[in-house]
């Protein structure tokens, strides 16, 4: 439908999907039917093309959708905003639920339930598995929206000089790193921030030849004041969200591109983190040959301390953007 408005006014349209995302444009345009006019804004009722979205309001990690499911846990489990753990790591429902712990605030940013990876003594990484499962349609160019809270006792530390990057999602095709037939790995990463017990952000692409490094990275991605420092503390506070979208190779040899953006809970719009063209992420030369498997968190070389708790309160998958067009860096 196309709607008349007066010159020069700007409409604000607001995508109903669970990525949804904020742009502008002028007298004139079309928007979907059943779009529904609020003042100044048109609501879009039409859904952009998700994958999944889950925000854990089942109380268990049983949601599919387009194939799509949760995989793997390893230290992960499902809280409540009132302080109960209601789904175990052990992949079952804590019922009833084990309740008490209001003092860890628990409340998700938007819903009452919220996905826990937590550090503990002498334990494995927390890591959480979610898969495609190979569907027929390839998916080649993916946008993923993940909502997280900075712990509280969050600090990136600097284990005397070994290597200080902590995974924070990865994305697979044929295999976990494995690149039996050639496909790419992409990882993104937290590493210590120098100067700052907070991180920095940087993405990094394996493929059968072994890897192409760093192509990518944001210095302030999490800041922890220190003595000499910078003093902004982003302890406790939301993400909502980090948006990643990685491309493979559409249109032959270094074609892809990874993207990165970033908002924070009280910021009104997103900022780009950084954009990659031109990459070499190359299909598998055999087999499946799509994005299909995730990790989410999981393989830390940084010390992490005994009880860290991140919540992540919403997870989203996309085949169309989840930030508007436009969106500059900071």
């Amino acid at each position: 439908m196309t709607i008349a408005i007066p010159d020069n006014r700007v409409l604000i349209l607001v995508a109903k999907d669970g990525g949804g995302f904020q742009s502008e444009a002028l007298a004139g345009s079309v928007v979907p039917d059943g779009s529904t006019i609020w003042g100044d804004y048109i609501e879009i009722t039409q859904p952009t093309a998700t994958i999944f979205s889950d925000s854990f309001a089942t109380g268990d990690l049983s949601h599919t959708e387009n194939g799509a499911s949760w995989g793997a846990q390893t230290a992960t489990s499902l809280v409540s905003g009132d302080g109960c753990v209601i789904f175990s790591s052990g992949g079952s429902v804590v019922d009833p639920p084990s309740c008490g712990f209001e003092s860890r605030q628990w409340e998700g940013l938007t819903n009452n339930n919220a996905m826990r990876f937590r550090y503990g003594l002498n334990e494995a990484f927390p890591m959480q598995e979610w898969s495609l499962n190979e569907p027929a349609t390839r998916v080649r160019d993916i946008w993923i929206k993940l909502t997280f809270r900075v712990p509280k006792d969050y600090e990136h530390a600097n284990n005397s000089g070994s290597s200080t990057n902590n995974k924070f999602f990865a994305l697979f095709m044929d295999g976990r790193e494995a690149f039996s037939d050639g496909g790419a790995t992409v990882v993104f990463q937290t590493r210590e921030r120098s100067g700052n017990n907070g991180s920095s952000f940087v993405v990094y692409c394996w493929n059968s030849a072994g890897g192409n490094g760093d192509f990518a990275s944001f210095t302030d991605f999490i800041s922890v004041p220190t003595d000499g420092g910078v003093q902004r503390d982003d302890r406790t506070r939301w993400m909502d969200g980090v948006v990643l979208h990685i491309q493979a190779n559409t249109a032959g040899p270094g074609t892809g591109l990874v993207e990165a953006y970033r908002r924070w809970q009280d910021e009104e719009g997103y900022s780009q983190l950084f954009s990659v063209p031109n990459r070499d992420i190359p299909l598998p030369s055999s087999g499946y040959d799509g994005w299909n498997t995730a990790q989410i968190v999981g393989g830390d070389n940084s010390w992490v301390a005994e009880g860290t708790e991140i919540l992540m309160d919403g997870f989203y998958c996309s085949e169309s953007p989840l930030v508007p067009a436009g969106t500059e860096g900071l």
